[in-house]
């Protein structure tokens, strides 16, 4: 079971370039009082109405005990190969309360955009690239996961859900969805209210809530600058890294972040960053790609606008953000496609030392990342 924070940002790579970025002043969120939770959780292959296959004709259903184990009910209902209609599922869902809720989903991997509403409000979107919170696997290539689709307001008592499939043809699957109205880690198929167990002698199971940021003598949080920036740019003096204002030297305890933590849902980033400066980080290494998958002269416009709030969400609790946002093997060349004579669908190791087309082309995404406005600030 993939779950934990660190085993998403510890990660290693080679640095082409390091910004330090500054931004204005932004206000600490302080920690909020507990509230009462409200859940509801139900099976996605239980649909009201749906055109779907029956779950026993599900492409990707389980294939034995083991595989059924990870599921939340041992099923779930899929859909594959080209539609004659749109494909849809609804379902009769009672809310116990009038709240703000979060709304989660087990599916299939990235697979099956997807748009949802409840009754008659604004359709939301889900989009294929979207950050996936958990991981468990059924069988190679067939996987489980929980992602956060949106925020939604419910009155007490009964609603309808809708979901409809993105697109003419694609794998779609989905396993149970989740309201609740404060935010949630997953556990793969555990709710909020089971905890996980572990039968291992001389182990005992490290299961935690998520934190509410409750005052704490062990929290690092004071360490750090009211916000990234608060005391100046960062300077070098000698060997050391100082503070532009104030002359005082810095130190820097960071973690590395690649596009999936910067995708995270606002409130998850939101969660990261003080979590992060709890145990006292004030950088994150954001390493990772800018350009569009089909265009690499040009920046992808939603990724730099997730960048753009993971940025500010770090700043506001006083962490410094450093961007490093090319290496070699995230890119393949072709003559016909990039236009880069010699090169058949490979990477283009040491071209941006001697290659003014593509030296140029690097420089264009520089030039958007640092020129372009941050909305969030």
């Amino acid at each position: 079971m993939r779950m934990d924070w660190l085993k998403w940002l510890l990660g290693l790579g080679v640095m082409s370039l390091v910004v330090i970025v500054g931004l204005k002043q932004l206000s600490c969120q302080a920690a909020k009082p507990t509230m009462q939770l409200l859940w509801v959780w139900w099976e996605a292959e239980k649909p009201a109405a749906t055109n779907f296959p029956q779950p026993e004709r599900n492409p990707f259903a389980p294939l034995n005990e083991r595989e059924a184990a990870v599921l939340s009910e041992g099923r779930w209902i899929g859909i594959t190969g080209k539609y004659a209609e749109t494909p849809f599922l609804e379902y009769e869902v009672t809310v116990p309360q009038t709240a703000d809720y979060h709304f989660f989903v087990r599916k299939f991997w990235k697979h099956g955009p997807f748009r949802w509403r409840f009754d008659n409000q604004q359709w939301q979107e889900v989009p294929h690239e979207v950050s996936l919170l958990d991981e468990e696997e059924l069988r190679t290539f067939i996987v489980a996961n929980w992602i956060y689709a949106g925020q939604v307001r419910l009155t007490a008592g009964k609603h309808r859900l809708r979901i409809e499939q993105i697109g003419k043809e694609g794998a779609a699957a989905y396993d149970c969805f989740l309201l609740i109205n404060r935010l949630w880690i997953p556990k793969g198929k555990l709710k909020p209210n089971e905890r996980a167990q572990v039968n291992v002698a001389g182990w005992s199971t490290f299961d935690p809530d998520s934190d509410n940021f409750a005052p704490s003598p062990i929290d690092l949080r004071s360490l750090n600058e009211k916000f990234a920036g608060e005391k100046g740019f960062i300077a070098v003096k000698g060997d050391q890294f100082v503070h532009s204002k104030t002359g005082e030297p810095v130190r820097f305890w960071g973690v590395n972040a690649g596009p999936d933590i910067v995708r995270l849902p606002k409130p998850f980033v939101d969660y990261l960053a003080r979590h992060l400066a709890k145990l006292g980080v004030n950088i994150v290494r954001i390493h990772g790609r800018v350009w569009r998958g089909d265009n690499i002269r040009q920046v992808d416009t939603d990724y730099l606008d997730r960048l753009f709030y993971f940025i500010t969400a770090m700043k506001r609790q006083g962490i410094y953000t450093g961007l490093s946002i090319y290496f070699p093997l995230w890119l393949r060349m072709s003559e016909q496609r990039e236009g880069f004579a010699g090169y058949k669908d490979q990477h283009p190791f040491a071209l941006l030392f001697f290659n003014r087309q593509f030296q140029d082309i690097y420089k264009s995404w520089w030039r958007v990342l640092l020129t372009t406005p941050n909305p969030y600030t």
